[in-house]
């Protein structure tokens, strides 16, 4: 513009606030069960006017999610939008391939015509395919990672059947058919001293795995390979447990991990619990029983007995205690396993 010149005439641009807020890690085990990634967007208007004819666009980076496009009509003035479904199609393949944790971006773009009111970019972590996000994220999405289908759990069941059959005369693992807590545990424990003739090695988790997550080693990786963290082998025994038609929990404390479960075909009200007492309660009335997950992996070979004592002794400090996942409530929930990755 030259000296002097009188400015051309500007349409003001409106001022819009877009807010987002969202699970900031993904992974296949919440694309295979349709959890939203995307919680809500707030798109506030903050001008005296109305603005219309505006489009909003969701756009993954990298491509881990298809591009999500929404039409708004009219964002009246001084008024704001909350969109509560954005259903962002997470895509299974990528996420399924993914061996390490990586870094992504969500990009949000609010345009009318070709100008950009407002935009947005949100930081995510791409987890691999068998990482668990941790508490901080959705807590009971762990119980996707507990896999009664998987070829490995069979052949520790058969074990456990040989087992029953030796102390009780019938190798039966009915579930809760015969309506008999006593049989519940003989079924347990059969099914502990199964898993503890496997040989298995302890490993230290990663530290805060509890709020940060970590892998969790599938059955097959767990039998072969012969290392374990607790939550490895929590999640192993559960899903042994499972499939033999209990109902179990994966109790989650300070650093550590281990095993409940349901002496009775009962659940919880909710998949994931955050009260001590609730199970501290139901464990004294010998409704639920606990096991320490570690004592699998203990050379020489600890007995069942010692097992639950520690696992009781795990309840006597409810500060620890963090969370438990009752898998069965999960399940009625549309927690699904994972499928079996090959």
């Amino acid at each position: 513009m030259h000296e002097g010149a009188t400015p051309e005439p500007t349409e003001p641009i409106a001022s819009v606030k877009l807010t987002v807020q969202l699970d900031s890690r993904i992974n296949y085990a919440l694309q295979q069960n349709d959890v939203p990634v995307v919680k809500e967007i707030h798109i506030e208007n903050l001008s005296a006017t109305p603005i219309k004819d505006l489009r909003l666009e969701v756009r993954a980076e990298p491509q881990f999610a298809s591009t999500w496009v929404q039409h708004l009509e009219v964002l009246p003035e001084n008024a704001t939008h909350l969109l509560r479904t954005v259903n962002l199609l997470l895509l299974p393949d990528f996420l399924a391939s993914l061996s390490e944790r990586m870094r992504g971006i969500l990009h949000f773009t609010l345009t009318m015509g070709d100008k950009v009111l407002a935009s947005h970019a949100e930081p995510v972590e791409l987890l691999a395919y068998d990482e668990w996000s941790g508490l901080q994220s959705l807590p009971e999405i762990l119980a996707a990672f507990v896999l009664p289908n998987h070829p490995a759990v069979e052949s520790v069941l058969v074990r456990a059947s040989d087992l029953l059959r030796a102390h009780t005369s019938d190798g039966s693992l009915s579930g809760y058919q015969s309506r008999s807590r006593e049989r519940v545990w003989a079924a347990t424990e059969a099914i502990y001293s199964a898993l503890s003739e496997k040989d298995l090695r302890y490993s230290s988790p990663p530290a805060s795995f509890e709020q940060t997550g970590q892998k969790i080693r599938t059955p097959d990786r767990i039998l072969d390979g012969k290392l374990a963290t607790c939550l490895d082998l929590a999640v192993l025994a559960s899903a042994c447990l499972e499939q033999a038609g209990l109902n179990p929990l994966v109790i989650i404390t300070r650093g550590h991990a281990f095993v409940g479960v349901w002496l009775d075909e009962e659940c919880f009200a909710q998949s994931a619990e955050d009260d001590p007492l609730k199970l501290r309660k139901r464990e004294e009335l010998s409704e639920i029983g606990v096991f320490e997950a570690t004592c699998l992996a203990h050379t020489p070979r600890v007995d069942f007995a010692r097992a639950v004592a520690e696992g009781k002794k795990n309840l006597q400090t409810p500060e620890n205690f963090l969370c438990m996942i009752d898998i069965y409530r999960a399940r009625k929930s549309s927690i699904r396993p994972l499928p079996l990755r090959t």
